[in-house]
């Protein structure tokens, strides 16, 4: 099989790799093949693989083993070959064996290459721990890494936005940000700009994190070098546009941006569709179609077969699903998304923070926030994080604590420019938030006339007249005894009613009780 030098600019990047790999093989250069493989190394891996695999099957295997990168290139093109499958990893196990190997004769960007082949074979398996342990190889075999020319520059720009966007499908996006940042330092010590593509991937990561100053920097950035990208790249930074005009309130530049076509599961476009879905999915709700959200969501993943049963995947869309569910009046579903499959531990404890904000137990809610407090958050989770206590606190409050909560989430929304995190607040919660923040000052410069929240109202669980009296009695009568006395019943009556009384309000003390009581007008006159 042999293919025209010639060929429409359409197909040129993929068939100049391919001839230029095929040219050498044919004359048994096996050298310029490594040559080949190496420069074309990410469009031939993107190649189809019925195409790939026959270039390099008729290389002795002797000539391979001395060879790890044309190895590699044609075990990641067999493993997609099922009758091919098991011999295929067996292939990418040596070549990964022989770049891992500290004192081999392979320079580090074909170490780091082959590494980044096998992570991206390891995460369409679904064996995400074993996909960032070989992409964080690949990264630790770039270490001290520099450019000898603008060419070896481009090729070691490619591997860290490789990279990254493997590490970022694999859920390790703190590791994928660092990676995708290294590409633009070397960019930058080469003396040129980054790839448009790069700066899309940093934005949409930045985007998602609550980073939006960055996020704008960066997308401005890929816009101005190519103002009209496609693929993948198109996809990135649109994605990464869609979520700005969210948090911006601008539904028309959303929908916009978020028309563009959905990304192909494989190669490097794999890691975004998550992210594009997501963003669509937000784009129904504050649309005001939760239901359409949440079917949004179940169609990309459909969509998206064996890799969005993956652990990172659904761990990535286990806040959102979790939401929407509470936006749906299901909140016992919503637990039971977050316990399934939100991996990470601050986003259970925000998650359950809202959702007991919801079932209007803000005793409850801040305990989960304050176990939240101990974590790493990222930006937005900040913000949701202050949102959540603004909104517990003011439940029974609007002392000292509150208004610093307060204060403290208005100059967070007002640096970062992040709106959803107040709109992802129960009706009630969002009033009260809003008036807050707007007496402290911040009602012109978070533009809250032009926000709405997300969630419904509060439900609040009605109490027995039984429990009303002990409330009532608790007015008076701090101990258990004297309650029991006036109202005729044993303590351990008493105290199984206050327990009830201070689960339905969702307090942990007596004063709190009383608090929340009065502000809902649960206490009755006293005969």
């Amino acid at each position: 099989m042999e293919r025209a030098d010639n060929t429409t600019d359409q197909a040129q990047p993929f068939a100049r790799a391919w001839s230029q790999l095929h040219r050498a093989v044919r004359a048994r250069a096996y050298e310029d093949a490594v040559s080949a493989a190496r420069s074309g190394w990410f469009t031939l891996l993107s190649g189809p693989a019925h195409e790939v695999a026959p270039l390099l099957e008729p290389v002795p295997p002797p000539e391979l083993d001395r060879r790890p990168l044309l190895s590699a290139l044609l075990g990641h093109a067999q493993v997609s070959i099922p009758a091919r499958r098991a011999h295929a990893l067996r292939r990418l196990a040596q070549a990964e064996s022989a770049a891992s190997s500290p004192g081999g004769p392979l320079p580090p960007l074909d170490r780091a290459l082959i590494l980044g082949a096998q992570a991206d074979v390891q995460r369409r398996l679904g064996r995400m721990e074993g996909a960032v342990g070989a992409a964080r190889a690949a990264l630790t075999a770039l270490d001290g890494s520099a450019p000898s020319d603008p060419s070896e520059a481009r090729e070691l720009e490619d591997v860290y936005a490789h990279l990254g966007m493997s590490l970022l499908s694999s859920g390790a996006t703190q590791l994928a940000q660092e990676a995708l940042e290294e590409g633009v330092l070397v960019s930058e010590l080469a003396g040129r700009a980054a790839t448009p593509g790069l700066l899309a991937a940093l934005a949409l990561l930045d985007a998602v994190d609550g980073d939006l100053p960055n996020a704008r920097a960066y997308a401005v950035q890929a816009r101005e070098l190519s103002p009209v990208l496609a693929g993948a790249d198109a996809v990135l930074l649109d994605t990464a546009q869609t979520v700005l005009a969210l948090e911006s309130a601008d539904r028309r530049e959303a929908a916009r941006r978020a028309a563009e076509p959905e990304p192909d599961a494989g190669g490097a476009s794999g890691p975004i569709w998550v992210a594009a879905a997501a963003a669509t999915a937000m784009l129904h709700w504050v649309s005001g179609y939760p239901g359409r959200a949440l079917a949004a969501l179940d169609h990309a993943a459909a969509a998206h077969g064996r890799e969005a049963r993956t652990i990172a995947v659904r761990s990535a869309f286990a806040p959102l699903r979790a939401s929407l569910q509470l936006a749906l009046g299901h909140p016992d579903a919503a637990v039971a998304v977050l316990e399934r499959d939100a991996t990470r531990a601050v986003a259970r404890q925000l998650g359950h923070a809202r959702i007991e904000l919801v079932l209007g137990r803000h005793g409850a809610a801040l305990a989960e926030l304050r176990a939240a407090s101990t974590a790493e958050l990222s930006t937005r989770e900040l913000a949701e994080a202050a949102a959540l206590e603004a909104a517990a606190l003011l439940r029974f409050s609007t002392g000292p604590r509150a208004e610093a909560i307060v204060d403290h989430l208005g100059a967070l929304l007002t640096a970062t420019g992040l709106r959803l995190p107040l709109r992802l607040l129960a009706a009630s919660d969002f009033a009260r938030v809003s008036e807050a923040l707007a007496a402290a000052g911040y009602a012109e410069s978070l533009a809250l006339d032009r926000l709405a929240p997300l969630l419904p109202e509060v439900a609040e669980e009605t109490l027995t007249r039984r429990e009303t009296a002990v409330l009532n009695a608790l007015l008076e009568h701090p101990s258990h005894a004297a309650i029991a006395a006036e109202l005729g019943v044993s303590v351990n009556t008493v105290k199984s009613q206050l327990r009830s009384v201070y689960r339905k309000l969702g307090a942990s003390t007596r004063d709190e009780a009383i608090a929340v009581a009065l502000d809902r007008n649960l206490m009755v006159e006293r005969e």
